[in-house]
């Protein structure tokens, strides 16, 4: 959380967020090949007044650990799924992504933590200085 924060200044009054983290769940590969399964953590933030104390506001976050964007590979599945009439490419792709979970799990766990402190900052400082702490990468 900490290296999230840096990137939008020290200006301003001083905050404090206490995060209650209700729920990590790491997706099961079968589940997700058959009725869909995610990477997802659920939590509780508190915005707090460093200086009085006093809670200034609450909210519920959820991300899961994906990373935006789409890469070639990506885009390349896609075209192939979408020629292809008998579907063997698009379950190929499905039971790859959905076995790929266990096998880093690392970086499961790199990408819920990294997306719930964004989306943390984000609904506490506002969409235009999360922008403006993470301009669209290329």
């Amino acid at each position: 959380m900490l290296e999230e924060a840096i990137l939008y200044g020290g200006s301003g009054r001083a905050l404090t967020l206490r995060i209650d983290l209700d729920r990590v769940h790491f997706k099961n590969p079968l589940k997700a090949i058959i009725v869909g399964d995610d990477n997802i953590a659920k939590g509780r933030v508190a915005v707090i007044d460093t200086s009085t104390g006093a809670q200034t506001g609450a909210f519920p976050v959820q991300v899961n650990a994906e990373r935006g964007g789409l890469s070639g590979a990506d885009v390349g599945t896609m075209i192939l799924g979408a020629l292809d009439p008998t579907g063997l490419v698009d379950l190929g792709s499905m039971a790859a992504s959905a076995a790929s979970a266990n096998l880093n799990r690392s970086r499961t766990e790199t990408g819920l933590r990294i997306n719930f402190a964004r989306e943390a900052l984000r609904q506490t400082f506002g969409d235009a200085k999360a922008k403006a702490a993470h301009p669209k990468e290329k």
